[in-house]
């Protein structure tokens, strides 16, 4: 009898074990998922102020609402794919932050980005000068977002233990 309680113990402790396991690396996963996103959203950004740098030179901002819509396609269906995910050790807080970065990223589209595509020839410095201090201004709460989500994603590695690497992905 007593073999029998000790080998049941076993299994129980094994498949809690193993439970726990799948836990934490479907928690890297989805961690990993969000992150590389974010990864997308920085490379997007950085592609649009390329892209606008290159447009202000050649005074042809043409270029601009092709890269604006398929950036915007991204932030949908990112969006979408995050509102779909189920929750995974408590990812519920870490997802909702993420969707809301996501809105925050297309309402600067919708206010920041489409107005570098009418802009034209005639256009002045102070016209340019003026939409990227837009940009400066509403990227607060981009940054104060991308803070609280880098918050929130330390918490969630904590609480199902594994560790974030320097560039978040696992």
């Amino acid at each position: 009898m007593p073999l029998r309680i000790f080998l049941t113990m076993i299994m129980c402790m094994t498949s809690l074990l193993s439970c726990n396991y799948i836990t934490r690396q479907e928690a890297m996963q989805l961690n990993n998922t969000i992150v590389s996103i974010n990864d997308s959203l920085y490379l997007k950004g950085r592609k649009f102020g390329t892209l606008v740098n290159e447009s202000y030179k050649a005074k042809d901002y043409s270029q601009l609402q092709p890269f604006r819509i398929n950036f915007e396609k991204f932030l949908d269906s990112s969006r979408k794919s995050m509102i779909g995910l189920k929750d995974i050790g408590g990812s519920e807080s870490l997802k909702n932050c993420e969707i809301e970065l996501l809105k925050i990223e297309k309402q600067m589209i919708e206010h920041d980005f489409v107005p570098f595509e009418h802009l034209t020839t005639s256009s002045t410095n102070d016209d340019v000068s003026a939409l990227f201090d837009s940009i400066q201004n509403d990227a607060k709460g981009e940054t104060d977002q991308m803070q609280k989500f880098k918050k929130l994603q330390e918490d969630y590695a904590l609480r199902n233990g594994f560790t974030l690497s320097k560039n978040k992905v696992q």
